[in-house]
C-alpha cells in the first residue's frame, strides 16, 4: 500500500488478494461495509443508509471505542460504474454533531486477474467555520490514517470472508 498527501489531497492505493467482484461488493453492500469501515479509535459502525447509485445517499455512524459518542460520515454518490468506479461527496460531523469536513472522493477498481487494485483519490475542503480543534494538520492526519486503516481492515475482512461472499 502507498499513500501520498499533498496539501489536502489524498491518494491511497492497495492491491487486494480477491477478485474485483468481491472487492466491489465489500464497498457497496452494507453487510460488508459495516465490518471494515472503522479506523482506529472506533468500534464497528452502524450503517444508517447505503444507496449505491448516482444521487443515492449513504450515512454511517462510527462509535468511539470508549462507548461514548462518535462521528457520523455521510455523503451523496455522484458516479457509480459497477466494478470500476465510485465517486461521492463526503461529509463528516464530529461527536458534537458539528460539521467539520467536506471532500470529493473517487475510488477506482482495477481487475488484476484474481486480484484487485483499489485507488482512492480525494480532495478535502475543510469549512471555514469549524471547531478550532479541527486544525488542517489534525484533519489531514486523521483522514489519511483513517483511510489507510480502513483499507487494512478491508484486507482482513476479505481474507476471512471471501469464501462466504462468493
Amino acid at each position: 500500500m502507498s499513500a501520498v498527501k499533498n496539501d489536502l489531497n489524498l491518494l491511497v492505493t492497495r492491491v487486494f488478494d480477491a477478485p474485483v467482484a468481491l472487492v466491489w461488493d465489500a464497498w457497496t453492500r452494507p453487510e460488508h461495509v459495516v465490518h471494515w469501515w472503522k479506523p482506529k479509535g472506533f468500534n464497528e459502525g452502524r450503517i444508517e443508509s447505503l444507496d449505491v447509485r448516482p444521487g443515492g445517499k449513504w450515512r454511517i455512524f462510527m462509535p468511539f471505542e470508549t462507548g461514548k459518542g462518535g462521528c457520523t460520515a455521510y455523503g451523496i454518490y455522484k458516479e457509480v460504474v459497477p466494478r470500476e468506479r465510485l465517486s461521492w461527496d463526503d461529509f463528516c460531523d464530529d461527536e458534537n454533531g458539528e460539521f467539520f469536513h467536506k471532500a470529493l472522493v473517487e475510488v477506482t477498481f482495477e481487475d488484476l486477474g484474481g486480484k484487485t487494485r483499489v485507488t482512492l483519490r480525494a480532495r478535502m475542503d475543510p469549512p471555514a467555520k469549524r471547531d478550532a480543534k479541527w486544525t488542517i494538520a489534525v484533519m489531514e492526519q486523521g483522514w489519511t490514517e483513517g483511510w489507510k486503516e480502513n483499507l487494512v481492515e478491508l484486507v482482513h475482512y476479505l481474507s476471512q470472508h471471501t469464501k462466504e461472499m462468493e
